[in-house]
């Protein structure tokens, strides 16, 4: 046995790196497709090598990889990503590819929170994507996603989590309609979360008007507790029973609503609480710089939480559509 392992051990050198890039669409090896070797290290990553996959799909670097790294196959113009963990040699990797669509996709579910507070109203919308099929939303010339941002919005922030992968920052892109921008970005199949936040000025009632720019299901709105909203066409979904915010979608082209109260959506924390569960703890709204931006990723990560809270309780039946507060 000892004298097996030996031979594995010189056959296969520490640090190797190969494998097959396939095409989920077309159900075969990709040709020619381009994969890259990093290696991740304080600077971000280096790039060590990179080749073209044969006529069967695979590919194998000469380089060598010691440490953690990451192996990247370009195919259509979108980036596949496999991180690479330690310095064991990571043989016969595959890596998934799709042909792309150039089609604006459907938002499973799009949430706009208002978190009202000294003079500030912070903003966040979370778009939900569910690409369930076998092909790539991707279309940078159009964008995949289409939004609106009020005049006056300040700190403009987007983040983009990819499915099995980590939040990433895009830049807010202008379009040529006044207040409209597009987000360039790759719609793979599974789940991505995208969310977009900005700032405005608050001074109690503050009437606060969008539009709908992506197809897809209703537009939810979420008010925190001590926080109130009001306008024509809403409909109330109820209470969500862990946060107490209250949550109300519509469905309108362009929608407005009237704000008032302060508040901002709150988190339980793992201290001792009363007998309904644990402490709850205050989240602040985001401010300007880069502690804002790290507010910023520590919150997108609560508000996607309390997405799936939501989506996964027990939501209370729907009041007649009309005005509600």
């Amino acid at each position: 046995m000892t004298r097996v392992l030996v031979v594995l051990w010189a056959v296969l050198p520490l640090g190797a790196v190969d494998g097959v890039v396939t095409n989920r669409t077309a159900g075969r090896p990709q040709a020619q497709a381009t994969v890259s070797l990093f290696k991740l290290g304080g600077a971000g990553p280096e790039m060590i090598e990179s080749v073209k996959t044969g006529e069967d799909g695979r590919f194998a670097f000469a380089a060598r990889l010691d440490g953690p790294g990451m192996v990247q196959a370009v195919y259509q113009g979108v980036v596949y990503t496999r991180m690479l963990q330690g310095s064991t040699p990571q043989t016969g990797l595959s890596l998934e590819v799709f042909d792309v669509v150039k089609q604006a996709p459907p938002v499973a579910q799009h949430m706009v929170l208002f978190e009202p507070r000294e003079g500030r109203l912070a903003v966040t919308e979370n778009f939900l994507f569910q690409n369930e099929g076998r092909s790539t939303y991707n279309d940078p010339a159009n964008g995949t996603l289409r939004y609106f941002v009020p005049p006056g919005a300040e700190s403009i922030q987007i983040t983009a989590t990819a499915p099995q992968s980590v939040p990433v920052r895009q830049a807010p892109l202008k379009t040529p309609a006044a207040n409209v921008y597009k987000l360039d970005l790759a719609i793979k199949p599974g789940e991505t979360s995208v969310q977009i936040s900005y700032t405005l000025p608050y001074q109690p009632p503050v009437k606060f008007a969008s539009r709908r720019l992506f197809r897809g299901g209703p537009t939810s709105l979420v008010a925190p507790d001590g926080v109130q909203i009001q306008g024509e066409g809403l409909e109330s979904r109820g209470q969500e029973p862990r946060t107490r915010a209250s949550i109300f979608q519509t469905t309108a082209a362009t929608w407005a609503v009237e704000i008032t109260g302060e508040g901002a959506l709150r988190q339980q924390s793992r201290g001792s609480g009363d007998e309904g569960g644990p402490s709850i703890e205050q989240i602040l709204p985001r401010i300007y710089g880069e502690q804002g931006w790290i507010l910023g990723l520590s919150f997108g990560a609560l508000f996607c939480a309390f997405v799936l809270l939501w989506r996964r309780g027990a939501q209370p039946a729907a009041s007649p559509r009309g005005k509600h507060q």
